[in-house]
């Protein structure tokens, strides 16, 4: 497990390549389809967009990787599992009871705390659960992402669409590249919604 800082300064590396994966990818995607359509002379950008992507796709992965037993420890055990989560927003509100109540009687120091138990929404425990499962499989598309980008940007060195045959697997190139743009957004927004909920 990583220290605190060294945790919190991967993830914002983790974070910068993210974003950079997700700004590459697209820009691949928008130009491949401008390539495919026609517009000959952009197949070397292309290439370079798909190889500077599948560069970032893998900084970020291996980042990822680095820092998740982190926070498989310390987000998802401690704040994101629906016991621990539950236990400590008891905890979290029992404490806020506690200061209402020594507010209210402030000069007396046999102060109760109003009758009544601590009662937490079910939606705590169940918005955490969701977003920790959301967060593990968003591992499994991203780690296709990057198949996905790796084997766009191996192709796009080799491929050219105005060589004979060339048509044929444009579609398979295209979807190829789209389908890492989209794991590359859907780990982007679940990464940040996690981040949101709770980070390292």
């Amino acid at each position: 497990m990583l220290a605190d800082g060294l945790a919190r300064f991967l993830l914002i590396v983790h974070l910068i390549s993210a974003f950079a994966v997700i700004g590459l990818t697209t820009h691949c995607a928008i130009w491949l389809r401008r390539y495919v359509r026609g517009a000959h002379g952009l197949r070397r950008a292309t290439a370079k967009f798909a190889a500077w992507a599948a560069i970032a796709f893998v900084g970020a992965f291996v980042v990822g990787n680095i820092v998740y037993p982190t926070y498989k420890v310390r987000v998802r055990l401690e704040y994101l599992d629906d016991s621990m989560h539950v236990t400590r927003a008891r905890e979290l509100a029992l404490a806020r009871r506690q200061v209402v109540a020594a507010r209210l009687a402030p000069a007396s120091p046999d102060a109760q705390l109003p009758p009544g138990g601590v009662v937490i929404p079910a939606s705590y425990g169940a918005q955490a659960s969701a977003i920790s499962r959301l967060f593990d499989t968003k591992e499994h598309w991203v780690a296709l992402g990057l198949f996905l980008s790796l084997a766009c940007a191996w192709i796009l060195r080799r491929w050219r669409i105005d060589e004979p045959g060339g048509e044929v697997i444009a579609p398979f190139v295209l979807w190829f590249a789209y389908g890492a743009a989209a794991t590359a957004w859907y780990g982007g927004v679940v990464g940040a919604l996690t981040s949101i909920w709770r980070a390292v």
